[in-house]
């Protein structure tokens, strides 16, 4: 009996802390750990693999993505769904629109199943501009070209099914490259469901049951929506008038029955570049200036500001508004004036990274690529006696690719307190008081460190580099590892997934022209450290779960059946290890894996792999290492 049982002891500890090996065919292209449902995507010249992150085994093969342009990876947060490209005749969405070439395609997936849900090359797509997803009916609408029209369709995901279609553009051809050129898009969902889409100068309101088109107008430069009061704003600056004096016409309808909700056409000074929703306004940024608008009466809070073209920043005050232009600060009243006698220098010429200011009570706080400024509310002056210069260099001396890697801003909302690094510094300031920034680190690289605000401190790391900062200043610990810049130490599998996906917290999820970075949750083994982010996220940008935390109200609206219970599951374990972090440390020989205990910097030894074993993929979550071989995926379990 006891024989028995060492036996079956023997085989547990064999499947609990053994390999088990995953047979695939061909030579291996791609690989990535899908961050949502944890399943991995093997791509290889013969196939797409799907790796089951709680079996270890293929839980499906995909043999159509032969085409498929892996860096363009695309994951929809708290969804099973992913997004690829395939590779376009001419490389420019806009440009393969406009002259009717073959463009970029996209395909949809469930990485649940490996089904493709969606290809829009297979639905007559010559070019996709722009991809919509609509959980609430689990649908997507694809905005491109087919033939020579602008046209739009829903596809019904589970089955891939179209539901519809309808013509947008039916202009002749150099109608549609100025348009391309030249126009502005935006799409909403209104109460009833249908669609409100501005596509580059031209609305349509669409029934989206059916495709009817319910409105079309053109010359329009902008639209915004107000969900709960139901109305739709929409602005033009064509009208005669409008063109002698530089105004943009301004109307508000009810979205449903397009009837006028103001009384009289509302005009405000310059051509739109930008609206947006604050409370009960609209604020509506022109060429001149700005204004906030009531969005019941139409009532205007001034009737022409302060001249104030290139804008590129406002923050709401108690007494007014703070603006940056395109090197300046300035203070606007509630009458649309200025409340300082003389402009504040924030930024140098050719500096365009992002702009943070805050007020708290009389202070104000302004970071920028180029300097940190303390100033004075009510006189505009500074309280330093000089601002902290971050970017001392000429302009000819800066590149954007440098400028790029050096500065970031967090924002540490339970202290009160924003970190800057920049130039190879990291500094802590406050709003509230009067006191300098302080220097928490000087770092031997200008690459920007990944930043994990923590209960007590700062957990940051550069490379293999690892620090813990407390929250007054004081180091920790401080490790550094060997250095990954051998070239024996890079594999040779691309890993895709490099760009991630933008989220908006409405019902509609984008996948964007342009896709930004992302959080990603896995090392890879490139450059056997981590995948970093170019995301300026204010509350951090430390590639972990949060984000996925603070969105879970919302998963109910994209997770679909089955696939809730797993990413819930998924999403409590990564919780649970957010405590430690897997690091992978090469040395002569062997490359160590270890467990990093972030608040302690305690170190646990877990395993070793041969120098040799230059593939591989770290699952954070699950701790879980995948070893790609040839013919084969090894997996281990790291605890």
């Amino acid at each position: 009996m006891n024989k028995h049982f060492t036996y079956i002891a023997l085989f547990l500890s064999f499947v609990l802390h053994g390999q088990e090996e995953i047979s695939i065919e061909g030579r291996i292209l791609a690989k990535v750990v899908n961050n949502v449902t944890g399943t991995l995507l093997v791509a290889t010249s013969k196939a797409t693999y799907g790796i089951g992150v709680a079996t270890h085994q293929l839980i499906w093969k995909q043999k159509k993505m032969k085409k498929v342009d892996f860096s363009s990876y695309t994951e929809l947060e708290n969804s099973p769904y992913i997004v690829f490209e395939t590779k376009q005749l001419i490389n420019s969405k806009l440009l393969s629109g406009a002259f009717n070439t073959q463009g970029a395609s996209v395909i949809l997936m469930d990485i649940s199943t490996g089904n493709i849900l969606f290809d829009s090359k297979k639905a007559g797509y010559k070019s996709v501009n722009k991809t919509l997803i609509m959980p609430d009916n689990r649908s997507i609408l694809v905005n491109g070209i087919k033939g020579r029209e602008l046209t739009l369709g829903k596809f019904e995901c589970k089955l891939g099914k179209q539901v519809w279609e309808t013509p947008l553009d039916k202009n002749r051809f150099l109608d549609a490259v100025k348009r391309n050129l030249l126009g502005n898009e935006k799409v909403f969902l209104d109460r009833d469901g249908n669609i409100l889409w501005l596509n580059y100068g031209q609305f349509v309101k669409i029934n989206s049951i059916n495709g009817q088109i319910l409105y079309e107008a053109e010359d329009t430069a902008d639209i915004e929506y107000e969900k709960q009061k139901n109305i739709l704003f929409t602005f033009t600056d064509k009208l005669k008038a409008a063109k002698l004096t530089q105004e943009t016409a301004v109307y508000a309808s009810d979205a449903t029955t397009l009837k006028p909700v103001w009384k009289d056409t509302l005009k405000i000074y310059g051509n739109i570049t930008q609206t947006t929703i604050d409370s009960n306004k609209l604020i509506a940024i022109t060429s001149k200036g700005f204004n906030a608008i009531n969005i019941e009466s139409g009532q205007k809070q001034w009737e022409k500001s302060e001249i104030l073209p290139l804008i590129k920043r406002i923050v709401p005050t108690e007494a007014g508004y703070l603006v940056a232009q395109e090197q300046f600060l300035t203070y606007i009243d509630s009458s649309g004036q200025k409340a300082w006698d003389k402009e504040v220098k924030i930024s140098k010429s050719g500096d365009n990274g992002p702009i943070f200011l805050e007020q708290k009570e009389d202070k104000i706080l302004s970071i920028t690529s180029s300097f940190i400024h303390k100033i004075d509310s009510k006189t505009g002056a500074n309280i330093w006696k000089d601002p902290l210069v971050l970017n001392s260099a000429i302009y000819l001396d800066r590149s954007l690719k440098i400028s790029k890697n050096r500065y970031q801003v967090w924002h540490d909302k339970p202290a009160d307190s924003y970190l800057v690094f920049s130039n190879n510094k990291m500094l802590a300031v406050k709003t509230t008081d009067t006191l300098q920034a302080k220097l928490l680190y000087s770092f031997d690289s200008e690459q920007i460190p990944n930043l994990e605000i923590r209960e007590d401190g700062y957990f940051v790391f550069q490379k293999n580099n690892f620090y813990y900062f407390e929250k007054n200043g004081v180091v920790k610990y401080e490790k550094k590892y060997a250095s990954t810049n051998k070239a024996t130490f890079f594999g040779k599998t691309k890993d895709f997934g490099e760009r991630g996906f933008d989220t908006y917290k409405a019902t509609l999820l984008f996948i964007p022209n342009q896709i930004n970075n992302t959080f990603k949750s896995v090392l890879v083994s490139t450059d056997l450290g981590f995948v970093t982010s170019a995301t300026g996220f204010i509350y951090g940008n430390y590639q972990n779960y949060t984000g996925m935390y603070a969105k879970l109200t919302e998963i109910n609206s994209i997770a679909v059946g089955t696939n809730l219970e797993n990413i819930l599951k998924r999403t409590e374990k990564g919780k649970k290890n957010d405590s430690s972090l897997i690091l992978v440390i090469p040395e002569e020989t062997q490359i160590k894996i270890v467990e990093l205990t972030k608040d302690s910097g305690q170190e646990k030894y877990l395993k070793t792999i041969s120098a040799k074993s230059k593939d591989f993929i770290i699952d954070q979550v699950e701790k879980i290492l995948y070893l790609f071989e040839k013919g084969k995926v090894v997996v281990y379990k790291l605890e």
